[in-house]
């Protein structure tokens, strides 16, 4: 008789523990994402999980806050269940006090926010430069494209030289001539800063091989928020 309610008491206790649910954490990034800083001036807001700040028990990676730059900030949190879990934050890091501010740009050939991250005093990174559209040499003639988003974004850094200017030469022989060297010669970026209106003028010329004419497309980049 005593085997068997010793029986029936185990059974009891199995079903209980198998009906028992395992607690789930969820980490939440704290503050704004994507964050903006001024070198040297990053403050960690920090993450949590449901509802408690769990900060001190990640291991947070990804990030030189002394550097401009764009930044994947990554963070693992071990949960009390034994579970890695991990989130990402983007942080735009820029020097701050230059001729051309940092900020998100709007520009005039297409409905893209552009950002402009000043690298040093006279260094800057644009996400897009040629201001939204692109030009292609795929097709015949030479065509530019508006409105293509951010996928084919020609993105890169350039150097403004002292008179607010900075021009581009470019012409990849092993890449976009397979599909261009037959009518494409070489392709000329030129911008100018206004400091005043806080406005970049672009014009793009796409020079094309004798017995055909240039390509050329103007557009703006106008300030429209400034990272301060």
């Amino acid at each position: 008789m005593l085997g068997v309610l010793g029986l029936l008491a185990l059974n009891s206790c199995k079903k209980e523990t198998e009906n028992i649910s395992v607690l789930s954490y969820y980490p939440v990034l704290k503050g704004d994402n994507p964050y903006v800083a001024q070198v040297g001036s990053y403050v960690e807001p920090g993450i949590e999980a449901n509802g408690v700040d769990v900060t001190g028990d990640c291991t947070i990676s990804g990030l030189d806050a002394s550097t401009p730059g764009i930044y994947n900030m990554n963070y693992e949190y071990l949960d009390p269940n034994g579970i890695k879990l991990k989130i990402t934050r983007k942080v735009y890091v820029y020097h701050p006090g230059t001729t051309m501010p940092s900020g998100v740009y709007t520009s005039s050939k297409a409905d893209l926010d552009i950002l402009v991250i000043a690298l040093s005093e006279d260094l800057y990174y644009i996400e897009s430069i040629e201001g939204g559209h692109a030009w292609s040499v795929q097709s015949n003639p030479v065509a530019f494209k508006e409105n293509y988003g951010s996928r084919l974004a020609i993105q890169g850094k350039v150097l403004l030289k002292s008179d607010n200017t900075f021009e581009l030469n470019w012409w990849d022989p092993d890449g976009l001539s397979a599909y261009g060297s037959n009518y494409v010669s070489n392709v000329t970026i030129s911008a100018s800063f206004d400091p005043v209106a806080k406005k970049m003028d672009f014009k793009t010329v796409i020079s094309r091989k004798p017995g055909s004419s240039d390509l050329t497309r103007e557009f703006t980049l106008t300030l429209k928020e400034e990272w301060k």
